[in-house]
């Protein structure tokens, strides 16, 4: 995880920080891991820039290998970040990676391109969501990932909550936006019509 609060030294100089455990690198291993198993999927692919940010990605690196180590019928290979997003430009090669495991960071990116590809990436962030979902002073992120004519492909759903009864009633809303007829529009016109969208839904809900 990347910190959220660097520190400002001077003027001049500020520093940020990393933060990667053993616990949470190798419970994210064995889930792509799982996953791939689960899903007859023949290679992971390991997404660090290892070569310059030596410790903590360097670790992320080393300790997912090992539990690759336990899924001999799984092909394991390692990429640098900058490596992977130039690959994933090229149609034909991109069909080669099956799954990733990598830092949130690069996830984020990853997931971005590959949106990119199929129509488009938007994001909502809003607090109003909290006040019927959620018992947490957290903001509610949902990816959504569009076709080219503006059709709701798949979302993700991202929260520091956990409950259930807060994960359930999320993911029936978002479900309910499939059957949305979002405008083809470049992604920033769609993003302020979704949140619009979002709003009636929540003002719904009371």
């Amino acid at each position: 995880a990347v910190g959220s609060k660097g520190v400002n030294v001077t003027d001049d100089l500020a520093v940020d920080f990393v933060v990667t455990t053993t616990e949470g690198c190798e419970r994210i291993a064995k889930l792509a891991y799982d996953y791939a198993r689960r899903n007859h999927k023949d290679r992971v692919s390991i997404i660090t820039k290892a070569n310059i940010i030596k410790t903590t990605d360097g670790k992320f690196l080393n300790l997912c290998k090992n539990i690759g180590k336990d899924y001999p019928e799984i092909t394991t290979d390692e990429w640098y970040i900058d490596i992977t997003t130039a690959k994933l430009i090229d149609p034909k090669r991109r069909k080669d990676f099956k799954v990733f495991i990598l830092p949130n960071l690069y996830g984020d990116i990853i997931t971005d391109e590959a949106a990119e590809f199929q129509g488009g990436v938007t994001r909502i962030i809003t607090q109003r969501w909290l006040k019927y979902l959620a018992s947490s002073n957290d903001s509610v992120e949902v990816e959504m990932t569009f076709s080219a004519d503006g059709k709701l492909l798949r979302y993700n759903f991202i929260s520091r909550s956990y409950d259930p009864e807060f994960q359930s009633k999320a993911r029936d809303l978002l479900e309910g936006l499939k059957s949305v007829k979002f405008p083809a529009t470049p992604s920033g016109e769609r993003e302020s019509f979704i949140i619009k969208l979002s709003d009636q839904i929540e003002f719904k809900m009371e």
